[in-house]
């Protein structure tokens, strides 16, 4: 039976694996809305700049992304958001779309894409493991995964997120 420092170690080192497995992973190309109602292609969209795109996969994630988008945008870091919609019923879809428009600063309006498909796709490319948790990626100027994490916000993980876009040459809003 292992010590918890051990188990400790072994959950560090799995976490840094998972996160170096992403690292220059081509993402899918997926056609998307943003909540401005412009049509664009992820991750073109991205303009050939990095990004820190908060993705959610659920209702619940998706209540948790405006903790990220916000402190994320407050610190000047070029965030997106993502809502993959997929498995939400067509007919359902304007009514999400009206409500997190609503939710949404006016700001963020073309910044807030939502996608409707290749939800399959994304999910393994980002390696999804928890539907209620939001996933914050580093997409590098090339369209490619730098970085991932899934979880929560909190000071710890925003500041952990702000270390690597300074690695861009610093936060700055586009």
């Amino acid at each position: 039976m292992c010590d918890s420092d051990t188990l400790r170690t072994m959950r560090t080192i799995l976490i840094y694996l998972c996160c170096f497995s992403m690292w220059g992973q081509a993402l899918p190309r997926t056609e998307a809305e943003t909540l401005s109602g412009r049509k664009v292609t992820m991750p073109d969209v991205f303009g050939g700049k990095p990004a820190v795109v908060v993705f959610s996969f659920s209702k619940g994630a998706g209540e948790k992304t405006a903790e990220w988008v916000s402190a994320l945008t407050k610190a000047g870091a070029p965030v997106w958001s993502a809502a993959m919609l997929e498995a939400a019923p067509r007919f359902i879809r304007p009514m999400i779309r009206s409500g997190m428009k609503k939710d949404t600063p006016a700001v963020m309006l073309d910044r807030s894409l939502c996608l409707y498909r290749d939800e399959k796709a994304w999910r393994a490319a980002l390696g999804v493991v928890k539907d209620d948790a939001p996933v914050v990626v580093l997409i590098d100027a090339k369209g490619q995964v730098e970085w991932k994490q899934q979880g929560f916000y909190n000071a710890e993980a925003g500041k952990a997120v702000m270390e690597r876009t300074a690695r861009w040459g610093g936060p700055s809003k586009r």
